[in-house]
């Protein structure tokens, strides 16, 4: 009989440490991610942080499946960036730039696997990330609208994190209860708003591209014509307020912006130095971190040999490179694989992104309907993050991606435990 209490007992203090584990992470995640638009404030991500870590202890650990091509996925990306930044040429500032990047978003990638695996948690959390986007968004637009961009500090990365939010918000327009939709909507058109006012063409292309995908991948034609009557009305309204604009978008189709343009050619002419910089160490890397991309190129005598050449690319690349090292940028996420890992990192870190692109989209199709709107939005946000980096080198980790990857995660758990379950009861039936 003492035995048994006392097992009951154990059991008992068991479960409250799970749910207290539970609400520390889910509390933890919610002032992380509602930071996580604003530049500024890193002692309150890393109290948040040290929150889901605290949270991590609590529950004892996450029990991971490694069959998961998520967590495969993850581990691969990890791991070849370790290894290169252990045989890179800046071991020990590389570990430091190695940390500062990954263990965020591990941390948070952890915590939403655990914590948001039901849809209750999971549309509070995406409502938060949105309420946060839209204070961010609310203000850029305000920055944009009133020329006070010089003094201002919301516009300043608002394009990269909007090709990263918006699909989320308009996959919320599906996930979010018929009550909270409006919040969505309201996001959906701030964001595009701010978008529109501060000129980012690539961005604009990046958030229709990955609505469309969305509303496509769901089959909601009707949805998607709402969207783009919605989306011609705020374009007009904003063109209305800031009449220049409509010079500065109609020349995304025309031929003269792409013959010739100095922007155009300047960035060739980065691309082309990373390029032959990379070629220095082609198999592992120089290690991860950008920011030795600059005085790495001038070590090697890249610079040097610039400048004895003539033509512009040449002198440009020579000035550029030349630049502080925060400044020089290899604005293109497959240069920047090839530079810090080398062709092993950028081999396995596109066949890890394509093999989470399938299984989103996979996963859209065999989940249960109420997870399969979540699925969508997934597959929306992997669209706007493919087209940013082509100009752009936003590693996995960067921005919301993090969270994104943890709900896949959850996504693929689900519809694994749903197949485990309906081969047990055929197994049943055919017994």
């Amino acid at each position: 009989m003492i035995d048994t209490e006392s097992g009951i007992d154990a059991l008992d203090v068991n479960v409250k440490r799970q749910a207290l584990a539970l609400n520390v992470l889910r509390i933890a995640t919610f002032l992380y991610v509602f930071a996580l638009p604003f530049n500024h404030n890193a002692a309150i991500k890393n109290l948040a942080l040290l929150g889901v870590l605290i949270g991590l202890v609590l529950a004892r650990g996450v029990r991971l499946d490694w069959r998961s091509p998520v967590v495969l996925a993850l581990l691969a990306i990890l791991g070849t960036a370790l290894f290169s930044t252990l045989l890179g040429t800046a071991v020990l500032e590389d570990l430091n730039a190695y940390r500062k990047h990954f263990l965020p978003p591990l941390l948070i990638f952890l915590a939403v696997f655990l914590a948001f695996s039901d849809m209750r948690w999971l549309r509070m959390l995406l409502l938060i990330m949105l309420a946060a986007f839209s204070v961010r968004a609310g203000f850029a637009l305000y920055e944009a609208l009133t020329s006070s961009r010089d003094m201002g500090w919301a516009w300043k990365g608002f394009s990269l994190e909007a090709a990263m939010y918006i699909p989320l918000a308009v996959g919320g327009l599906m996930v979010m209860r018929r009550s909270a939709r409006w919040s969505a909507a309201v996001v959906v058109a701030l964001g595009i708003a701010a978008v529109l006012a501060i000129e980012s063409r690539t961005t604009l292309v990046a958030v229709l591209s990955s609505a469309l995908v969305i509303w496509m991948v769901r089959g909601q034609w009707r949805g998607m014509l709402v969207f783009l009557l919605c989306f011609g009305l705020i374009a007009g309204s904003v063109l209305a307020l800031k009449p220049k604009l409509v010079e500065r978008y109609s020349s995304i189709f025309s031929s003269h912006t792409y013959q010739g343009a100095e922007a155009l050619s300047n960035r060739a002419a980065i691309w082309r130095g990373v390029w032959e910089v990379a070629a220095d160490r082609p198999v592992i890397g120089h290690g991860f971190g950008w920011k030795k991309l600059g005085r790495t190129a001038v070590g090697n005598g890249h610079v040097a040999r610039w400048k004895q050449q003539t033509d512009a690319e040449s002198q440009f690349a020579a000035w550029y490179f030349s630049l502080p090292s925060d400044k020089v940028n290899p604005h293109n996420l497959g240069l920047e694989l090839l530079f810090e890992t080398g062709w092993l990192g950028l081999l396995v870190y596109l066949g890890a992104v394509l093999t989470l692109i399938w299984q989103s989209v996979r996963l859209v199709f065999i989940s249960s309907p109420e997870w399969q709107p979540v699925g969508a939005m997934v597959v929306g946000f992997w669209t706007g993050y493919l087209i940013m980096n082509f100009g752009n080198s936003l590693w996995l980790g960067s921005g919301p991606s993090a969270i994104v990857l943890g709900i896949l995660a959850v996504l693929w758990d689900k519809a694994r435990i749903g197949e485990d379950s309906i081969s047990t009861q055929a197994g049943i039936k055919a017994a």
